[in-house]
């Protein structure tokens, strides 16, 4: 052996110890179970690497195998699981140690290290699928990146080998002889890497990666071999090498990112957007999301909820424990919630960037179809509200004007008919008419006030707004500013901007728990921005504001403005903007 590459193994094994001998004294008081057989692997590699003749050094043949297995019963937690798996390696371990007493014994203790190190493998199957954390299960992908290159090398030119084009000799090519050490050595560096980067590090697309350029070089270098073994010229066979390169990657890459990702979260975010451009409801587009990140990332429950109450599930909402807010515009649109996978207590760094991708992809999606079922729901209460106002209308009209007024005629008739025969009488009943005339005057009035404040025509919007505001309340400070003036204005416009800032103010008095409000009105050439800023809570911890804000939306809609609620610098924000020139206002 090359005294050089005797020393850089001793070193690489060093460097390695040195890593796993600090992460096992930062563990401590816990014992550095996973460490130390793990140690032992690397230290045993590196007086491999400098014997003379490994195989005749029975003893440290007996140290490699038994260093192997016990790296392989604990790895990575510490713990032999399944408990079956420590009978089977402690009984295999015993037999390694019988060839140094027994010669004779050396081809069975070979076959009993093969038989053990397949039910080590099994075990770290199982413990992946049933036991493992998250950083535990990122350890174990750790560990798949070493034996991944590590099996393609020692099975993959093993049954190249076989081919009648090569025969035995590829196995004594220095070449493989090269591969073969590289391969041993990128086990335990591999494993050494899980145990001290755990969940760290971009594991998952080195898996990809190393299984693409594996599966690929070796699917072509089968193509070239095996077609050079039926008898083929070699240029033949190097056009079979090429035309196998883009299905042997295609293939290789597909086994990769299943291996790393189980169901891959490509296709179905590929069919994420179509599947939200058929979708209108929130309830639509939140089965969408649902399904999508199910799939995504290959989970058995998913919730989602819009407004505080659950909106979409598939699976047991109530083990939805890892969640993702979905926002727009700094506004809480829903909540995303997922069950972390069968034997995980938690999302791996990769899902909650997927599960942060799904929600930040469908945010527009669900609050356009949340702010629409909003205005149909606002639009419908407002019509419904409309109703009402005309019944009262109609019941102020038929049942106290319309009598008041038939009363009227009766008491003109009667004093009409006094006047001559009973002048005292007819003067008492033109009296009684004077005081019933003032009487439905004033009724009437309030009746148009209600349609349309008067004080309009008197004040302008600014002064009544200046007035209304200064009068809104205890516990709240509202500061009005205004570029208005004396601008004339819509009557529709200045209707509906007197209701919206009314109807906002009031919000911010019973829902944000704020100090002080500021009211903004600014002029511009062709509309007016009303602006309702507050020091409160903010959006997302306020309560619904009932109907407010979507009757300030419906307003503003119907004048052809538009309305964006949101966080501000301090508490809550609210922006209309209505055209100057509007239709028949609320």
């Amino acid at each position: 052996m090359n005294p050089g590459l005797g020393l850089a193994g001793a070193v690489v094994a060093a460097l390695a110890s040195t890593a796993l001998a600090l992460r096992a004294g930062a563990r401590l008081p816990r014992p550095p179970w996973a460490e130390v057989p793990l140690v032992a692997v690397l230290g045993v590699l590196a007086a491999q690497w400098v014997a003379p003749v490994p195989e005749e050094q029975p003893v440290l043949v007996a140290l490699s195998m038994v260093a192997w297995l016990g790296f392989l019963m604990v790895y990575p937690t510490g713990r032999a699981e399944p408990p079956w798996l420590a009978g089977i390696v402690v009984v295999a371990c015993c037999l390694m140690v019988v060839p140094l007493v027994w010669p004779a014994w050396a081809q069975w203790s070979a076959a009993c290290f093969i038989v053990a190190f397949g039910a080590g493998a099994a075990g770290q199957v199982w413990r992946y699928q049933r036991r493992s954390s998250v950083r535990e299960r990122q350890a174990t992908k750790w560990l798949l990146l070493g034996l991944i290159p590590a099996v393609g090398v020692f099975l993959g030119v093993g049954l190249i080998s076989f081919l009648p084009a090569t025969g035995e000799g590829v196995l004594t090519h220095p070449w493989y002889l090269a591969a073969a050490t590289a391969g041993m050595w990128a086990v335990p560096l591999a494993a050494t890497a899980g145990l001290v980067l755990g969940e760290r590090g971009p594991v998952d697309r080195l898996v990809v990666a190393v299984v693409t350029i594996t599966g690929a070089t070796l699917l072509v270098a089968v193509a070239y071999v095996g077609v050079l073994s039926v008898g083929a010229e070699p240029g033949w066979a190097t056009t079979a090498a090429c035309l196998a390169v883009l299905p042997a990657a295609w293939m290789s890459h597909a086994a990769g990112s299943r291996l790393a990702y189980a169901r891959g979260p490509e296709r179905p975010l590929g069919r994420l957007a179509a599947a939200l451009a058929h979708a209108a409801t929130p309830e639509g587009v939140s089965q969408v999301v649902v399904t999508t990140t199910r799939d995504a990332l290959n989970v058995t429950s998913v919730i989602i909820g819009v407004d505080g109450r659950p909106v979409a599930s598939i699976g047991n909402p109530a083990a939805c424990t890892e969640e993702e807010l979905v926002s727009f515009q700094g506004e809480q649109v829903a909540v995303l919630a997922v069950e972390p996978r069968p034997g995980e207590s938690r999302l791996s760094p990769r899902d909650r960037t997927i599960l942060r991708s799904i929600a930040q992809t469908v945010a527009p999606a669900l609050y356009g179809a949340r702010s629409a079922q909003r205005a149909t729901e606002a639009a419908e209460q407002l019509s419904a509200a409309r109703e009402d106002e005309r019944r009262r209308l109609h019941a102020d009209l038929h049942d106290d004007l319309g009598p008041t007024l038939a009363g009227l005629g009766h008491i003109a008739a009667a004093a009409a008919s006094a006047v001559d025969a009973d002048p005292i009488g007819a003067r008492s009943l033109l009296g009684r008419i004077e005081s019933e005339a003032h009487a439905t005057a004033g009724r009437v009035r309030q009746l148009a006030y209600d349609l349309r404040p008067p004080e309009l025509d008197r004040l302008g919007l600014e002064g009544l707004l200046a007035e209304r505001l200064s009068t809104h309340g205890p516990g709240l400070r509202v500061a009005l500013h205004s570029t208005l003036g004396h601008t004339p204005l819509d009557e529709a416009v200045q209707v509906a901007t007197l209701r919206i800032v009314q109807e906002a103010v009031t919000n911010v008095r019973r829902h944000a728990l704020a100090g002080t409000c500021t009211v903004d009105l600014q002029l511009g050439e062709d509309e007016l921005v009303i602006t309702v800023a507050d020091d409160g809570v903010g959006p997302r911890h306020r309560g619904r504001d009932g109907i407010g804000l979507a009757s300030i939306a419906q307003r503003a809609t119907e004048l052809g403005g538009r309305s964006h609620f949101g966080p501000g610098p301090i508490g809550s924000i609210l922006r209309v903007t209505l055209p100057t020139t509007g239709g028949s206002g609320a």
